[in-house]
């Protein structure tokens, strides 16, 4: 594996002078993070690990781990899947092979001065997520807040033990998750709450291939024998390697308390979403299990009915908890502060209840339409005759 160039993993170097480029690599810092534990069947905990350091120090470090990579017996890239599976790179070795090797690249790592970060995120705070409910919804992944907490920890860290204005850059594994997250880190970098606190010496964020950047393999390392550890309770000699000689900062996601809360509603709502689809789909004069009579409809839509109230009440529950949080409404003041007009803040209003909102309004002005539409058509039948003998057989 070539180790890529300083202005191929920094996005924003390309295009700057040698001079430029050599002043500021210096003291830029950058971190790089890959994912372990990614199955809620199996793991506990996402874990979301990686290193800090300054350019430089990346540099020296990425040749080192070049040069132990290829040492005997020799591999391309780092993959701590492959090297558990005897799989890929590591089809040739045996188990004590690959573990000596894994060995081997974590003592380079310890031989520099990078810092270990690891996010933390369990997943019973998810529990209640549905996946169709919650598409497209920042922050309802487990991902989404691995991503966040790594980045915004290493921001305060950064801000606290390295003060100064320069950036920290960022690079993540690419994955699916990848690009919504770095459109809300570029979003919060321009907002002027998120920009005055954390986000102050946030600098570029980019997805990477870590099988051809060095720095991405170390994360891979960290980040699986760090969630290894915590399932089982027992630190391999790879992690202790690097605990000894590194520092570890762990940062375990704290989610808000109303989070499982506001997952339940959103998979309730999207329970009486379906069931009014398949409501008025069974109206239909084509439907295989149309409605046989009025008596079923009206069952049908009373029960529909009873499952919104139901919804409407919880959502009244969650949002009288929100004005009951201490923390939500001092948040939420001091973010309100920095609203510059009117406008911002109705966006504001209007993304917090589309989080909890379910979007069958007008599925249910249909029903209501439909429903008044029947007790017309039964007064019609009811209604006497002009001459006053309705109910007179004869007429």
């Amino acid at each position: 594996m070539k180790t890529l160039p300083i202005s191929r993993v920094i996005p924003h170097y390309c295009g700057m002078p040698r001079r430029v480029r050599g002043r500021r690599r210096l003291i830029v810092l950058r971190a790089f993070f890959d994912e372990s534990g990614t199955n809620p069947k199996v793991n506990k905990a996402l874990v979301v690990g990686g290193f800090l350091g300054s350019v430089e120090e990346w540099e020296r470090a990425s040749d080192a781990w070049d040069e132990c990579l290829h040492g005997h017996p020799s591999i391309e890239y780092y993959s701590h899947k492959e090297a558990q599976s005897l799989a890929g790179q590591f089809v040739r070795f045996n188990r004590t092979s690959a573990d000596a090797k894994t060995l081997a690249l974590a003592d380079t790592i310890s031989r520099f001065s990078i810092i270990g970060v690891c996010a933390t995120v369990l997943y019973r705070w998810f529990v209640q997520r549905d996946a169709e409910a919650a598409r497209g919804i920042m922050g309802t992944r487990v991902y989404d807040w691995g991503f966040l907490t790594a980045t915004s920890g290493v921001l305060q860290y950064a801000d606290v033990y390295d003060p100064g204005d320069e950036k920290v850059d960022f690079v993540f594994d690419a994955r699916t998750e990848l690009s919504a997250c770095i459109g809300i880190y570029n979003e919060m970098k321009m907002n002027p709450f998120f920009l005055k606190s954390v986000m102050r010496r946030a600098g570029e964020c980019s997805p990477g291939d870590d099988k051809q950047i060095a720095a991405l393999q170390m994360a891979d390392l960290l980040s699986w024998e760090f969630s290894k550890a915590g399932e089982t309770r027992t630190k391999s000699a790879a992690l202790n390697l690097i605990i000894e000689k590194n520092k570890i900062i762990h940062l375990p996601c704290l989610p808000p308390r109303q989070l499982p809360d506001t997952l339940r509603l959103q998979k309730f709502a999207a329970q009486v979403h379906a069931e009014a689809i398949n409501f008025l789909r069974r109206t239909k004069e084509n439907a295989s299990d149309r409605f046989s009579s009025e008596k079923d409809v009206l069952k049908e839509l009373n029960a529909l009915k009873v499952h919104e109230a139901y919804y409407m009440l919880e959502q009244a529950r969650v949002f009288s908890q929100l004005g009951a949080d201490k923390d939500y409404q001092s948040f939420l003041r001091e973010y309100l502060a920095t609203m510059q007009d009117e406008s911002e803040f109705e966006n504001f209003d209007r993304t917090m209840h589309d989080l909890m909102n379910v979007s069958h309004d007008e599925l249910k002005a249909e029903l209501e339409a439909e429903q008044a539409a029947k007790k017309s058509k039964r007064k019609a039948k009811k209604k006497p005759s002009a001459g006053g003998h309705g109910d007179d057989k004869s007429d």
